[in-house]
Order: C-alpha cells, then sequence, then structure tokens
C-alpha cells in the first residue's frame, strides 16, 4: 500500500455361510444347499432385506451418496478456480519490494507488534508495495510530517491489510480493511500523523478498535 496524502454393497445376515457363486457337483442335505446364482443378485436387493436391514441399507447408500456427492464438487471447484488463481497470478504486477526498514515494537492492548518505519517520502510511497506476506505480529508504520487527513490504497500491493490510523496522542481514529490492487482510497476519520498497516482483520482479531491506544510511539524518528 501506499499513501496518498489528504488524497462405496451388503451382504444378507442371519445364514450360517455366505451366498456364494461357486457350485459342486457332490449332493448337499437341504440345510447346506448352495444359492444358485439367480437368486444372488435378488438376496442383495434392497427390497428383499427386513424392514430394519431396509432402513440400515438406505442410511448407508444416502450417506455414500452424500459423500460422492461432496467429493465431486470440490473436483469441479478445484477446476474451475484453478485456471482462475493462476490467471490472477499471471496478471499481478511485478516489481521488486523495498527492503525491510528499522523497526521499533509498539504495545496494542498488550500485544507486541514489530513495526517496520516509512518515515522518509519515498519509504512512504513504496510501503508494502510488491511484498508477499507479513509476520503474524508484523506490521508498517507510516510517520508523517504534520496531521491531515491521510488516505491509502492499494495499488501494486499483493496481500490483504488492515489499516488503523492515529492521532499525536496515539489514539486510533479509523480502522480499514483493505483489498489486494484495489485503488480505492481509504480515509481517515479525523487528523492523524501515523498510519499502521497489519496482517487483514488483525485488529479485529484481537478485539481492538477506535479509541485504543497504540503504546511506543515516540520511539518513532521523525518524518522527514
Amino acid at each position: 500500500m501506499r499513501p496518498r496524502a489528504a488524497r462405496a454393497g451388503l451382504a444378507p445376515q442371519g445364514s450360517a455361510s455366505a451366498p456364494t457363486n461357486t457350485f459342486t457337483s457332490t449332493p448337499e442335505t437341504p440345510h447346506q444347499q448352495k444359492v444358485p446364482p439367480s437368486m444372488f443378485a435378488s438376496l442383495l436387493s434392497r427390497d428383499s432385506l427386513p424392514a430394519e436391514s431396509r432402513s440400515q441399507w438406505g442410511s448407508r447408500a444416502a450417506r455414500l451418496f452424500a459423500a460422492l456427492s461432496l467429493a465431486l464438487c470440490v473436483a469441479l471447484a478445484t477446476l474451475v478456480s484453478s485456471p482462475a488463481s493462476a490467471q490472477r497470478q499471471a496478471d499481478a504486477p511485478k516489481g521488486t519490494p523495498q527492503p525491510q526498514l528499522p523497526t521499533i515494537n509498539l504495545s496494542i492492548k498488550g500485544i507486541t507488534v514489530r513495526a517496520e518505519v516509512a518515515n522518509t517520502d519515498a519509504t512512504r510511497q513504496m510501503g508494502m508495495m510488491f511484498r508477499t506476506s507479513m509476520g503474524k505480529n508484523d506490521g508498517m508504520l507510516f510517520v508523517f510530517e504534520q496531521p491531515g487527513y491521510y488516505a491509502m490504497w492499494m495499488r501494486d500491493t499483493l496481500i490483504p491489510l488492515s489499516v488503523a490510523y492515529v492521532d499525536a496522542k496515539g489514539v486510533i481514529v479509523s480502522i480499514h480493511e483493505m483489498e489486494p490492487l484495489n485503488e480505492t482510497p481509504h480515509q481517515a476519520a479525523g487528523p492523524v500523523i501515523f498510519a499502521l498497516e497489519m496482517n487483514t482483520k488483525w485488529f479485529a482479531k484481537n478485539g481492538v478498535k477506535a479509541g485504543d491506544t497504540i503504546k511506543g510511539l515516540e520511539k518513532a524518528p521523525k518524518a522527514k
């Protein structure tokens, strides 16, 4: 971001031996007689099962159908989204991010944040452009020369971010969520002299809101 100033069959159960398709020429007693092939399929049909078994059969079939449907949906979604994702990556602007800047530690509701400091026009203008990741509790602090209704946009910025605009006393004036590559300006709700960029939703996930105070800003070097 850069700132813009004021800018799976079932087998039957209950018989001693399971049905088989293997036949022999040896005479058999009635209780040993094997099941002819023509009966085998009917034994496996749902309508030939007792009511309780039919219920179990139906329940298992329903679960199987649901699992297969889910797997198919996931496969289709992957096929559809993969080309789109690859296209977005191909269309992403190419550039070199600025080297890591000097850092200071800030404290927000007892959480220590390691913030790179962008306090010159060049480092503020470059900001988080072309960077592809940021540490969990890392951020970038923009220091402006004088209070103003500053605004940020996401030109050439590849990762989603949250920005908190902060006044000279360290009080958060407003917090905004920003989408990658979106050039819509996000303007402070009041005069500020700092802007702290963090990973998307960081402030919300940590219960930080407008009116809360950021400690340690006095250690930030002055704007140049």
